[in-house]
């Protein structure tokens, strides 16, 4: 009995590490970068829309993922501020801020695990608001990056945003046009 039990484990642990290299080798031959997009139509003007988006201290109040956010000292005139989602923390810069039509952040993990930029794109749509969002990202773990391809939904984290957009507005998310680009 011990002995099919040490083999079955033996088994075991050697089927996870060839899994493990299979996939290191895998992600290692993808690229490190990709670009996601998704819309949001939300039946609310474009100044509230971007009003919400931009003040970001306030989305911990609104987005059950964020845990803090704090403003750092600026770069130069682009604002900065570090966002926790649980454990994890990253910096956020607003390169490009044009409202109420576009903004541009720029994604840094210190830990380099990840990184790129979101940019938020608002028209009007109606009476309401289209927000594009898009997500040009890089993964530089090659693992992490095989899992991205093969198992996760690589416009989650977008999804999962423009919901909680329509949400702190009040209203059901309409998420559509999903596509990975690149």
């Amino acid at each position: 009995m011990l002995y099919w039990v040490l083999s079955f484990a033996g088994g075991f642990v050697t089927l996870v590490a060839l899994a493990i290299i299979l996939a290191t080798i895998l992600g290692r031959r993808l690229s490190p970068h990709h670009t996601v997009r998704a819309t949001l139509r939300i039946a609310t003007p474009i100044e509230a829309v971007f009003a919400l988006i931009d003040a970001l201290e306030a989305q911990p109040g609104w987005d059950k993922g964020v845990t803090s956010v704090e403003t750092l000292a600026p770069d130069g005139d682009k604002v900065r501020r570090r966002m926790r989602m649980g454990r994890n923390s990253f910096v956020l810069t607003d390169t490009t801020r044009e409202p109420p039509s576009l903004l541009v952040r720029t994604i840094d993990d210190e830990h380099k695990f990840f990184g790129g930029s979101w940019t938020f794109e608002l028209s009007r749509d109606g009476e309401g608001t289209k927000v594009v969002l898009t997500e040009r990202g890089t993964i530089t773990p090659p693992i992490p990056r095989f899992m991205m391809k093969y198992f996760v939904d690589p416009a989650m984290y977008l999804k999962r945003q423009l919901a909680a957009i329509a949400r702190a507005l009040g209203q059901e998310p309409r998420i559509s046009d999903v596509q990975r680009l690149a």
